[in-house]
């Protein structure tokens, strides 16, 4: 009975002790407690860095010139579609059908 009761408290000391690994982001070479965690994770959630097939950010080894093309660009992208998201094409070309020129008023 000691013995169950041993390995069942080995048992839930590993998931605890593991609980924090479980909770990362989409990469899972980015611990939590790193301080480029939530800059990596919320590049990640829009989009601009996708990580390697693995599931790996590879985060300790040199960027390429292609990677970094490859975020730059989706970042301006992103930039783009949210000053598109505010001004809208009325705001590009407004109508001004309604106003008088000041030689229609003189």
């Amino acid at each position: 009975m000691m013995k169950k009761l041993a390995v069942l408290a080995s048992v839930v000391a590993a998931i605890a002790v593991a609980r924090p690994a479980l909770a990362q982001g989409p990469f899972a070479d980015v611990p939590t407690d790193h301080w480029a965690y939530d800059a990596v994770n919320e590049l990640a959630k829009q989009g601009i860095v996708n990580g390697y097939p693995d599931s790996t950010f590879g985060g300790k080894r040199a960027l390429t010139r292609y990677e970094f093309a490859m975020a730059i660009q989706r970042m301006l992208q992103e930039v783009q579609r949210r000053i598109d998201a505010k001004t809208g094409p009325a705001a590009v070309a407004p109508d001004l059908s309604n106003y008088y020129t000041k030689t229609e008023i003189d």
